[in-house]
């Protein structure tokens, strides 16, 4: 009788010789034959290991763990990877059963997950105000980077900023967040009592019948449903527009499930960041899950597919990871909740605490072991596949190789955007001194026609008039060109077709005082010019004035932090053989020598946590020693810092 020994012949070629009969195997002799038998026996190991682990991932897949998760409003394509996550099998591939909870208008949706309604929930920014006031809440991840909602008014009716809105009858959801809006409101300088508060109608109505000229909306649905279902066209009101361009949908878990369950938030994160990414890639495909699956209020296609643009949009996955969340966006907040009841210490708290940063402290044992028997089994798999030269897994670790590597380029080009989209931020900073000016001047003009200052009626002071208005409007124009320069600055940072200018750098220097001269001034701070003969070089004006502006500003800052007593700046050219160097210098106590050389490190500040960005003298050296081959130091002198700026003729 003749036994044979097969297997997996077909399944497995070049992995394991032909078949052999006993008796062959009889003739076998030597270490050859003795390890051939060795081999085998790991062989019924390793399949009985296999029969295992899959018996353990079917207990797994049978036992799934029940999860909520609450939106914040009714089903639309807003919540379209939520969606995807669940009907694609993300959120089951993770062992989780999702339930999806739509929004009730009349319950509180952040309190219904912390009264343990829902372990997961969609908010916007204004979770950080629950944090301060005690709610332990914890922000997992950021799914729209720009907040949706906008104020709108009908078209004719004149209403196209916050300026226009006073005496106004104005519509707005209080109570749950009306921060946003309160903002833009004391931006434009209305007290409460400068327009009529009216409750928010969720069906519009009011507005659709000139009950309230003015409502709260979000951009990516209500200014079509009210165009396609009443013919309504709007004027959109965008707080981003003034200043306040805040996180919008936050996926935010409470302290409790992320500290008892780290690994179940990790997969509920992996898995609705994996259901967007798929919904943004595959729209139509999202919009139909929703119109099969999810459609509660008769959406239509154009209207899905309307709000799919649009929150692509908010979302800004093209120029910010998706998911991503920084301190440094909550901390734009702060200056809204002052004076609502929150301390300035509170808040800030809840910034540094407010993220969830997962730090699995707990014994995951158990949890883990079916994945170490797993890499274990895979190891040894990998062993015999090596020993027998099976070029195929040559092939595919090859390709698995490239595939991290393409991975990890798209990785840094993705990190690259995200710290230009941080540089927008700055522009608001950049904005600040010229609007205040321009609205300092239209309020003065202003009060003189209200006030009937000149007499129309005599010659002379109509050309008195003429004089002053003349005058008033040349510094509006001239604050206006200053903003679209810096808008033209930002944009043009990271052109490389950037033209050069070739001039004197004494006059960028008078170019980048005239901006922030009158800020120096009004803290009595002198400024005081030394120049040696003007020397043409090249360099880039507007990144050149960037970067002065940088300098000067945190001069500023310092002196106002430590109500410097004479402050001083003192702004000096030295011709070198080769080029220029600008110093800038300080009486205002310089920098601790255990930060300075930390200084230039991105979002690293030596100011207090309600100012800065920490990315001012960090792009401030690039654009020295990047853009124009220059070198950029900082030095404590005896009374305070100096900055130097070393500059070539030619770069």
């Amino acid at each position: 009788m003749t036994l044979m020994i097969c297997f997996f012949k077909e399944h497995t070629p070049r992995i394991f010789e032909p078949c052999y009969s006993t008796k062959e195997a009889e003739m076998s002799t030597g270490l050859f034959a003795l390890f051939r038998n060795k081999t085998m026996k790991i062989l019924k190991v390793v399949l009985s290991l296999f029969l295992y682990i899959s018996f353990i991932s079917n207990l797994q897949a049978k036992s799934l763990e029940n999860i909520s998760i609450q939106l914040k409003w009714f089903n639309q394509y807003q919540f379209a990877g939520i969606y995807v996550a669940k009907e694609k099998g993300f959120y089951e591939e993770e062992g989780l059963n999702v339930e999806i909870k739509e929004r009730d208008p009349k319950k509180n949706n952040i309190l219904q997950v912390l009264e343990g309604e829902s372990e997961y929930g969609v908010a916007d920014s204004v979770i950080l105000r629950y944090r301060a006031e005690g709610h332990k809440v914890k922000v997992i991840a950021t799914i729209f980077q720009h907040n949706a909602m906008v104020l709108i008014s009908k078209k004719g009716s004149g209403i196209l900023s916050p300026y226009e809105m006073k005496g106004k009858r104005i519509a707005f959801q209080k109570g749950l967040d009306d921060s946003i809006i309160s903002g833009l409101l004391t931006f434009a300088h209305m007290g409460t009592n400068e327009y009529i508060k009216m409750p928010l109608d969720y069906s519009y109505m009011d507005f659709v019948n000139d009950k309230v000229d003015i409502t709260e909306a979000y951009i990516s649905d209500q200014p079509y449903w009210l165009k396609e279902k009443y013919g309504i066209d709007v004027n959109i009101i965008d707080p981003k527009n003034y200043g306040m361009n805040f996180y919008g949908d936050l996926i935010f878990t409470t302290e409790e499930e992320a500290e008892k369950h780290p690994l179940r938030v990790k997969k509920f994160k992996e898995a609705t960041l994996r259901g967007w990414k798929y919904a943004l890639e595959h729209q139509d495909e999202a919009i139909k899950i929703i119109l099969d699956k999810y459609n509660t209020r008769d959406l239509k296609y154009e209207q899905l597919q309307y709000e799919a643009r649009v929150t692509k949009n908010l979302i800004a996955s093209d120029y910010i990871p998706l998911g991503d969340v920084r301190k440094e966006r909550f901390e734009m907040l702060t200056r809204l909740y002052q004076g609502k009841g929150i301390s300035s210490a509170e808040l800030h708290k809840a910034v540094d605490t407010i993220i969830y940063n997962p730090d699995v402290k707990e014994n995951v044992f158990l949890e883990y072991l079916y994945y170490i028997i797993a890499i274990a089994v895979s190891l040894l798999l990998l062993i015999l596949f090596l020993f027998f030269n099976n070029r195929r897994l040559h092939y595919l670790v090859k390709a698995e190789v490239q595939k991290n590597q393409a991975q990890n380029m798209q990785m840094f080009h993705q990190s690259r955007l995200a710290q230009m989209g941080e540089m927008l931020s700055m522009i608001a900073h950049q904005w600040r001194q010229p609007l205040a000016a321009i609205a300092a001047t239209s309020i003065d003009m202003q009060l003189k026609i209200e006030l009937e200052t000149f007499d129309l009626n005599k010659e002379s002071e109509r050309v008195s008039c003429i004089s002053y208005f003349t005058k008033g409007l040349g510094k509006i124009d001239m604050f206006t060109n200053s903003l679209s320069t810096t808008i033209d600055d930002f944009r043009n940072f990271q052109n490389p077709n950037k033209k050069l200018s070739s001039g004197t750098i004494c006059d960028t220097i008078e170019s980048a005082l005239k901006i922030i001269k009158p800020m120096l001034e009004s803290q009595n701070i002198i400024i005081e010019e030394k120049y040696d003969e003007p020397k043409e070089i090249e360099f880039f004006a507007n990144e050149m004035a960037q970067v002065l502006l940088n300098i000067l500003k945190n001069a500023l800052d310092n002196f106002k932090e430590k109500a410097s007593l004479n402050p001083k700046i003192v702004i000096k050219s030295k011709n070198m053989l080769s080029g220029v160097i600008i110093e800038i210098c300080d009486n205002g106590g310089g920098i601790p020598d255990a930060i300075i050389d930390k200084i230039f490190d991105p979002y690293f500040s030596t100011k207090n946590e309600k100012n800065g960005t920490g990315l001012g003298l960090y792009m401030s050296k690039i654009i020295i020693e990047d853009h124009h081959s220059g070198k950029l130091k900082v030095l404590n002198s005896d009374e305070g810092v100096c900055f130097s700026i070393e500059l070539k003729e030619k770069i």
